[in-house]
Formats: C-alpha cells, structure tokens, sequence
C-alpha cells in the first residue's frame, strides 16, 4: 500500500489528477488503519526526501537527505541496541522503548553474529533451528526468542545469513547503486517522475527494514516492489522514457 500511494502520487505529477489523488488517498488510508505508527510516519517522510529537493531545485540533495535519514533510522532503532552512549541515552529518554518487543530479539541476534561475523550462519539457517533452541537464554528476558520466525530487522538477518560481509555488499546495493542511478537519470520530464517514483519506493523501504525483514524473501510483495524499484531505476538511468510512452 505504501508502494501504491507513491503511484498514486508519479500519476498525479504526471497530470493525471483524479487517478493519481484517489489511489494515494486511498492507499494512505489503509496504510493509517494498519495502526502501524512507523509506516504512516515513513511514507510521507520517503515521499518528501525524494520530491521536495527537485521541487525547490536541489535535486542533488536527494543522495544525501537519503543516506542521512537511512543513518539516523539504523542510530535510532540498532543504536539503542549495540551503541552505549546511545543506549544510555536511551534509557533516561523512554525507558520503556522496545519498538514492540525487538530490542531484545536484536541484542540475541548482535551476540549471535558475533560468534560467525564473516559468513553467518547460512541463508535462512537460523531461526527456528538448533541454533537457536539449544543456546542458553536468560529467564528474564521480556521476549521469547525460540519463537521468533526473524529477526524483525532485514539488515540483521542478513549479516546473521550471510554474514557481515554479505552485508556491506546489501548496503552497497540497495543503497548506494539505485542512488547513483537515481543521479544519472536523464533530466527529461517522464524520466525524473519515474525516477521519484522508484527511488520513494526505495527509500521507503530501507527504512521499513529496520523493523521488519524482507530482504531476499522472493513470496514477499515488499521485497519484490523493491527489486522492482531497483531494477527501475537501472533502467531509467539507461533509457529515456518518451513522452507518449505511458498515456
């Protein structure tokens, strides 16, 4: 839904008033219903990072507001987790802050990587396995991890599959590369809506993955609109999209 308001909103901008208002409309009220504070916040925020630098004529901030946010999202939700000074702080702001029972999913999962940091434990070869289920856990802790089906953060499901390495070349690209072609699209009219369009999607998803894991899932519908997306962006860097190609 929250890929369906960013097409509602290229249709818009492409002129097509009524079609485009109704579907993000529409889809941004589904995405309110959900009760899922985070998506409702994160949508407008990947929709603004990405249209109001072009609006304004400063499209080139665009790489920058992108990795800056994606920066402070990993500071907010891992940081509290794995950086003391921030965990401290943390702890004196909202004390109670777990992003609904995470927190203690990511600081087993941060102890686990540690223990296979270069290569992980294999793709989708750890929760729900031996692994998990004969490790000592702490009686105290607020979330049952033996019954965990991930780990709630697609980053750090990937470092515990495939390993740190495997990480940085995810960060690499689905960061960086749909970046440097989202900067390389052609300045046509058709080609930077469609460019927006692809980078919201991709953006927004990078920030969805700090709380939920879809990363590599292929019977997932976020993960393939953001393979999409990806793949979009490749394609409008390559191609010039013609004015009378999508009327």
């Amino acid at each position: 839904m929250a890929g369906l308001s960013f097409a509602g909103l290229y249709l818009w901008r492409r002129g097509w008033r009524w079609s485009g208002g109704l579907m993000a409309l529409l889809a941004m009220i589904f995405v309110f219903h959900t009760g899922s504070k985070t998506t409702t916040a994160t949508v407008p925020l990947a929709g603004m990072l990405i249209a109001l630098p072009g609006i304004f004529g400063v499209r080139g901030l665009v790489p920058f507001l992108v990795v800056s946010a994606v920066s402070v999202l990993a500071v907010a939700t891992l940081g509290i987790v794995f950086i003391e000074p921030v965990k401290e702080f943390a702890a004196e702001l909202a004390p109670d802050l777990t992003y609904t029972g995470r927190t203690p999913i990511w600081d087993f999962a941060g102890g686990m990587i540690a223990q296979k940091p270069l290569f992980g434990y294999g793709f989708e070869n750890f929760w729900l396995t031996d692994t998990v289920f004969n490790t000592d856990h702490p009686f105290d802790r607020s979330w049952d991890i033996r019954g965990t089906v991930h780990g709630h953060n697609g980053y750090i499901d990937l470092a515990l599959g495939m390993g740190l390495l495997a990480l940085g070349v995810a960060i690499i690209t689905f960061v960086f590369v749909p970046l440097h072609d989202f900067m390389n699209a052609p300045r046509d009219r058709e080609n930077i809506f469609l460019a927006d369009f692809f980078m919201m999607i991709v953006t927004f998803s990078l920030f969805n993955a700090f709380l939920e894991s879809f990363f590599f899932r292929r019977a997932d519908p976020v993960w393939m609109m953001f393979v999409m997306a990806v793949l979009g962006l490749r394609l409008v860097a390559r191609f010039r999209v013609p004015s009378n190609s999508l009327r």
